[in-house]
């Protein structure tokens, strides 16, 4: 018994200084397939660890070592190893692969389902600013609906290729675009009839005595701001050009600076791993090299620069904002006036305004 655990403990330890050095010595800078990872990563080690119970079985119990028994029994072993693990990946690849597209498919026909409904009843005017905004959530709808479309082509019954780790990552910033998208246009909606009731029933009065005045005084909250459309600055252009190019592994650590993901928390954190374990790095090194990986860090990277950009400027503004200044009823100048200046100056709105 105690022989027995000297040797299994040494072909442990013999195979984990291999698995902390392999990395290092197969992946260099690319992403690898995670079916390649298992046969030139995981293979070598299975082979390492049997070949070491035989060599160590053969220096402490001084039994004699037959090789070709060795080299068969080890290749042998560690092929079938390889080939059930290879069984459980692809079972579990597309297990995941299809769990997260329901998931996709149920949220995203819940959102536009929900959106559509609160939606139905907050065009009640005709008005080019509540025209523009149901234009927007037209050509918003047409182009998820197409989207999604997109998607569905590629669903598929076996699911091993990288494609599918890209496929899933697009399904999940898509769903995120949808969901932040439904919930700005429909703020807009409620915030423009509200304003339109307050206009119907003379609510701006007595503050003000006609709606010419009222429109003035909004005008003049914007005139008055330094307000000015922020486009993304240089460096998240280069970030997202990067991310949506085939970067390589090189290009990691400069996707990681240039958007400070080692400062930022949350979801970041799956980013940026780090230890102080050798036996971990080795691992994590590993895992970084691998194609999901590469597909997480496009996603928290478009992530952050879409959130960020769209706290600041989403598109639907940018398009009411840049329409300020066309020829439109007093009423729809009123209500485009207010939905700008709550935006840029709310301190404004709440101060001077009903």
């Amino acid at each position: 018994m105690k022989e027995t655990s000297y040797v299994l403990s040494f072909s442990i330890f013999t195979t984990m200084v291999f698995s902390i050095i392999l990395p290092y010595i197969l992946f260099h800078n690319s992403f690898i397939n995670i079916f390649v990872i298992q046969y030139i990563y995981v293979l070598p080690i299975l082979l390492i660890f049997f070949a070491s119970l035989y060599i160590f079985n053969y220096l402490i119990k001084k039994e004699k070592i037959q090789y070709k028994h060795l080299i068969k029994s080890s290749i042998i072993i560690s092929i079938i190893l390889s080939v059930v693990i290879s069984i459980g990946l692809v079972s579990f690849s597309n297990y995941l692969y299809n769990e997260r597209t329901e998931i996709y498919n149920w949220g995203y026909d819940k959102e536009i389902s929900e959106f559509n409904e609160k939606t139905q009843n907050l065009y009640s005017e005709n008005l080019p600013i509540i025209n523009e905004i149901k234009t927007y959530q037209d050509d918003f709808l047409a182009n998820a609906n197409q989207e999604k479309l997109a998607f569905q082509t590629f669903d598929k019954k076996l699911c091993f290729t990288n494609g599918c780790a890209k496929n899933v990552v697009d399904k999940a910033y898509h769903l995120i675009t949808v969901v932040v998208n439904s919930v700005i246009i429909q703020s807009n909606l409620e915030e423009a009839n509200k304003e339109l009731a307050l206009i119907n029933e003379e609510k701006f009065k007595p503050n003000f005595n006609t709606l010419e005045d009222y429109s003035e005084k909004l005008k003049e909250g914007i005139d008055s701001s330094e307000f000015a459309i922020r486009e993304l600055s240089k460096k998240e252009q280069e970030i997202l050009s990067l991310v949506e190019s085939d970067f390589n592994y090189n290009d990691l650590n400069k996707i990681v600076e240039k958007s400070d993901l080692e400062n930022i928390g949350g979801f970041a954190d799956l980013v940026v791993i780090e230890s102080s374990s050798i036996f971990f790095d080795s691992i994590s090194y590993t895992f970084k090299h691998s194609a999901p990986y590469k597909e997480l860090v496009r996603l928290v990277t478009k992530i952050m620069i879409f959130t960020g950009q769209q706290g600041k400027n989403d598109n639907l503004f940018v398009k009411i904002y840049n329409n300020k200044d066309i020829n439109e009823p007093i009423k729809s100048k009123i209500i485009r006036n207010k939905l700008i200046l709550t935006k840029i100056e709310p301190l404004f709105v709440e101060k001077s305004l009903p």
